[in-house]
């Protein structure tokens, strides 16, 4: 099941005046970035975050789940409580990299 893009516009809501929020369809799910770094993986209206020493402290009790098959664990995103998504938020837009730009092969000349 995809996810609903009524939630994903709910979350990037919420999100509003911690920077530029975006969100992009990958997949039949979404990413939602914050100033370009992709912090909360939406898929079958789950919020998903990235389990890194520094969201231990803000979220080592929350639930845990795969957003997909084959996926590492991510924690479970409470999205009706705002203040602890925009602290999330925060913290992983400030440690998150930015994503690697890919290059397009060139084909090669004459074809």
């Amino acid at each position: 099941m995809a996810s609903n893009l009524g939630f994903v516009e709910f979350v990037c809501d919420r999100m509003e005046g911690l920077g530029d929020v975006r969100f992009r369809k990958m997949f039949g799910d979404y990413v939602v970035y914050l100033n370009e770094k992709p912090v909360i993986l939406i898929c079958d209206n789950v919020a998903y975050v990235k389990i890194l020493p520094e969201t231990e402290a803000l979220l080592g009790d929350a639930r845990r789940g795969k957003p997909y098959e084959g996926a590492r664990d991510h924690y479970v995103l409470d999205v009706e409580q705002e203040d602890p998504l925009r602290e999330v938020c925060r913290v992983l837009e400030r440690v998150l990299p930015f994503p690697k730009r890919r290059s397009r092969k060139k084909s090669p000349v004459g074809q």
